[in-house]
């Protein structure tokens, strides 16, 4: 029986897979927060505390994650409509939205490090809203072909997927 080189290729694997490597990797800062939380035996809030330098690094993270992950999302994307074919536009799209995620992680798990080794709830509290623009972030089928700059064919392709 020959094997199937097409495996993979479809668009419906192709979105499939980001949607499931996006879960993942929201599933992991959530797990990851969850167990902290739970093996943190003090969580105080103190707001006071100026003299960590936490308290400036991990929000400073935060806004350089975010934003170094559009700009590199917007610059991978830039050249996209230039490509032919759906499944080059649907391949750099997912390297594109997994390399803006991967951004975004860095700073959440940071921030849930610093937030088991101080037990201070502030730093929990900017994973979570890290976490919430990731979860915006969700790869939606509308979102991929407007993203992608998919063309009328392409679209009709890829919603039939």
């Amino acid at each position: 029986m020959p094997a199937n080189t097409n495996f993979g290729n479809s668009p419906a694997t192709s979105f499939r897979l980001l949607v499931i490597i996006h879960l993942a990797l929201l599933a992991g800062q959530v797990l990851f927060a969850a167990v902290c939380v739970l093996i943190t035996p003090k969580i105080i809030i103190n707001v006071r505390d100026t003299q960590s330098p936490f308290v400036y690094l991990a929000p400073a993270l935060a806004v350089v994650g975010v934003l170094m992950s559009n700009f590199l999302y917007t610059s991978m994307l830039k050249n996209i409509s230039d490509k032919k074919g759906l499944g080059p536009k649907l391949s750099i799209y997912q390297s594109a939205h997994i390399v803006r995620c991967a951004l975004l992680e860095g700073p959440s798990l940071f921030a849930i490090v610093v937030f088991f080794l101080t037990g201070e709830l502030y730093y929990l509290i900017i994973s979570v809203f890290i976490m919430g623009y990731f979860i915006y972030l969700r790869p939606t089928k509308e979102k991929v072909a407007e993203a992608a700059s998919l063309t009328y064919e392409e679209k009709a392709e890829f919603n039939q997927a």
